[in-house]
């Protein structure tokens, strides 16, 4: 049987193994049930829980069960690190650097670097409102994706912290700020905006790799709003 890979163009999802939170949506929709993707002449394999990316050579369609094992025994078998962005390498003939020796190579730009933690919270002025949530940044070899998820919360009389609000409008903001590597100065920024009390959104999804970002936002409920919160990459 031949076997079934998505296309970097395709539009519907191929396979449906792959409905976890280590696989972002751009991703879901592109990799097959075994993890890979076909671009070009390239047989892609993202392994994101051991930070690699497996690479066959479609010629070497025969050996294709390899790629779905990760033998990378098999000569044949390139393997990269999720810290690289290997659809800049392939064309040039460039093996990674990262996997065998811990270099990181292309550009000099630097990489943005974020641990995938909660924030602290941001209370308002009365201690009584205040927003909280987690911002990722990750890298998959073929792209990267930064996403925020974010809630309100709102203290009761007898102070248990209630995600319903109090019958007031309330908002989030985000203004997000990024630079892409390799892409000369330009600062490219976006808005998020929710008309209720939490928003989940993919600010950044299937971009290139990132030099540095920054995220400041704050929420509102009624008359209460919440003091500035800035989330950025490490320098």
């Amino acid at each position: 049987m031949a076997a079934r890979f998505g296309t970097f163009n395709e539009a519907a999802r191929v396979g449906s193994a792959l409905e976890d939170t280590l696989y972002p949506e751009f991703l879901q929709k592109i990799l097959n049930d075994d993890h890979i993707v076909q671009i070009g002449k390239w047989l892609i394999k993202v392994e994101k829980e051991k930070e690699q990316v497996l690479v066959l050579d479609k010629k070497y369609l025969d050996q294709y069960n390899d790629l779905v094992t990760s033998n990378v025994s098999n000569k044949n078998i390139l393997v990269y690190s999720t810290e690289e962005e290997v659809l800049d390498m392939l064309p040039a003939g460039q093996q990674s650097k990262v996997a065998l020796f811990g270099i990181k190579l292309t550009c000099k730009d630097n990489y943005a670097d974020y641990k995938s933690d909660p924030f602290d919270h941001a209370y308002d002025n009365t201690g009584r409102f205040r927003l909280c949530g987690q911002v990722r940044y990750e890298k998959f070899g073929l792209a990267s994706t930064l996403f925020i998820e974010a809630k309100t919360q709102y203290r009761t009389d007898i102070g248990i912290w209630d995600e319903r609000n109090i019958g007031a409008p309330v908002g989030v903001y985000f203004d997000s700020y990024y630079v892409q590597r390799c892409a000369g100065t330009e600062t490219l920024w976006g808005q998020v905006y929710t008309g209720g009390s939490s928003v989940r959104r993919e600010i950044i999804s299937g971009g290139r790799y990132l030099k540095q970002f920054r995220l400041a936002g704050y929420a509102f409920c009624g008359p209460l709003t919440t003091g500035s919160k800035l989330i950025e990459s490490y320098k």
